[in-house]
């Protein structure tokens, strides 16, 4: 899902508890009217909407990966809230499918092992016409001095 849409569900979310919270504080001004008891109390959707704010500032930011653990705390939020039975599935809905969408990128794949320097160099070995002026020299120790026979 693109980080435009995610952030709208986030802000679904906010929108939905944060309206659920002036609900929970009543008109105030009329006597006789009866206040109904707020749906989910406002402790739990300011708690919720905070969350949910975490988890778009941090897709905003480009930090995927708080995001995904803030989508984490949402939804365990969600999962332990006092939300009324006939509002916790399309809460926990929303809240689910920002951890499904919301995910820390792979790691990068690991180096590629070195392969490991050949210790010892291959053999030279003395073939075809030499360059003028470099005459053959035999190996060290193995030439001849002045005066041996040959």
């Amino acid at each position: 899902m693109a980080t435009g849409k995610l952030r709208a569900a986030g802000l679904a979310i906010s929108l939905a508890l944060a309206a659920l919270a002036l609900a929970a504080c009543g008109s105030g001004g009329d006597a006789t009217t009866v206040a109904q008891p707020p749906p989910i109390s406002p402790e739990t959707a300011g708690h919720l909407a905070k969350l949910s704010d975490r988890v778009a500032s941090d897709l905003d930011s480009g930090d995927t990966c708080h995001a995904a653990h803030a989508a984490d705390d949402l939804r365990s939020a969600v999962e332990d809230s006092d939300i009324p039975q006939s509002m916790r599935p399309d809460v926990e809905a929303v809240a689910g499918r920002l951890v499904d969408e919301v995910n820390c990128p792979p790691p990068p794949p690991p180096p590629e092992p070195k392969k490991p320097k050949d210790e010892h160099p291959p053999p030279h070995h003395d073939e075809g016409p030499h360059p003028p002026g470099h005459d053959h020299h035999p190996p060290p120790g193995h030439e001849k001095l002045n005066g041996e026979p040959e």
